[in-house]
């Protein structure tokens, strides 16, 4: 497997590398790390980690790695090494940039080439901050990114999506529809409950607790939730807002939150691991899914609408259309529209008066889980798509 980025935590990568391996596959991980971790490391006592040091600045070259070679040339200097030692039977690419990489080292092994699409790439491009600057735009090319999945998707033996809305996307341009496999973000029923245990007092009773969890960045919409909030002021002052999550976006929601004079209601947490995450999560009334609606979130899904659902807790989430699916199909939520304020503290007021009235059913939702929308089903995808190459 080929990661461009650390490894743990990355609990997509973690489902998939343990399923393999207890399925009897020998797997490697090849990742970048910029903090002081040791080069090689057995994952609990089933995965290898071969991490590579990236300097800083090359490591931001990822984003041009279509325009300047840095990038690609360091993950090749580092594979060459790797493959004199190693023989490898299938290359597992996580993410789109390294998929030029993981097709040549495919093609020097004769191996099997795998493209797990964790996104839609040339969409979270083109919404993100870094690349909407005037140097960002020259260095990252929207179409030239659009060019390079499509030709990578054609050169895979494979391709693994997370939803069947990226399938979709991906066959309306052209993809063969027998090369892909949906293996979804969904919950690993046995290891989250693990995890302590959700508890039935909600923390403060006087108070309705709100909860976000995930990056901090523009496209996650929390920035409508204050502005919603703020709209209740005067109706709705009874509550609190957990956000745990980092990103470049955390100052100015920061200074939005002063500027609303809601800034004594919210906590900001900034990065908790999942466990510390999942504590505060327990006393949650409400959580919310607030990504703005685009082309990237429209054909992605997070793993956290398979968590609330499972744990029982009510969703307030945007209107991009897996969210919507997938809340609608369990019954374990209200969808409201993204880029509304309005509508968002109308909604939050209407899932209030649910929870109130117990008209809320969380093990309606909870039944999907544990029947549909769980990691066993989507392990068993991935170690099929494996024993197909055999």
């Amino acid at each position: 497997m080929l990661l461009p980025g650390e490894f743990p935590p990355d609990l997509r990568v973690e489902n998939e590398a343990m399923a393999l391996a207890k399925a009897g596959h020998e797997v490697s991980i090849a990742c970048l790390t910029r903090k002081e971790l040791p080069s090689d490391e057995c994952f609990k006592s089933k995965v290898i980690i071969k991490r590579f040091k990236i300097p800083t600045l090359r490591y931001k070259f990822g984003v041009a790695a279509l325009t300047l070679p840095f990038y690609f040339n360091f993950w090749r200097s580092e594979l060459n090494k790797l493959l004199l030692k190693n023989k490898y039977d299938a290359i597992h690419v996580h993410d789109l940039p390294l998929a030029q990489i993981g097709f040549e080292v495919s093609k020097k092994l004769n191996a099997k080439f795998v493209l797990d699409l964790h996104e839609n790439w040339p969409g979270l491009l083109k919404i993100s901050e870094h690349t909407q600057s005037f140097v960002g735009k020259i260095l990252s090319h929207d179409q030239q990114w659009r060019k390079y999945e499509k030709r990578m998707c054609n050169l895979a033996d494979r391709i693994i999506v997370v939803v069947e809305e990226a399938q979709k996307r991906l066959e309306n341009l052209g993809i063969e529809h027998s090369k892909i496999t949906v293996v979804s973000n969904t919950l690993n029923i046995e290891s989250f409950d693990k995890l302590p245990k959700y508890i039935a007092n909600k923390g403060n009773k006087n108070n309705f607790n709100i909860f976000y969890g995930g990056g901090i960045n523009k496209h996650r919409g929390i920035q409508i939730v204050l502005q919603g909030i703020a709209l209740l002021n005067d109706q709705f002052s009874d509550f609190n807002f957990d956000i745990v999550g980092a990103g470049k976006y955390l100052e100015k929601l920061i200074r939005l939150s002063d500027s609303l004079n809601i800034s004594n209601k919210i906590n900001f947490y900034g990065y908790r691991p999942f466990g510390e995450m999942v504590a505060i999560l327990q006393k949650a009334d409400v959580a919310l899914i607030p990504h703005l609606k685009s082309e990237h979130t429209d054909t992605t899904i997070p793993h956290k609408i398979f968590q609330y659902i499972y744990a029982g807790i009510p969703i307030l989430s945007s209107d991009c259309n897996p969210l919507r699916r997938i809340i609608e199909e369990t019954h374990s939520g209200i969808i409201y529209k993204n880029d509304s304020p309005k509508d968002f503290a109308e909604k939050l007021l209407q899932l209030k008066s649910l929870i109130s009235l117990g008209e809320f059913d969380p093990e309606f939702g909870r039944t999907f889980i544990v029947n549909k929308y769980n990691w066993g089903k989507d392990a068993q995808k991935l170690i099929k798509l494996y024993s197909e190459f055999d």
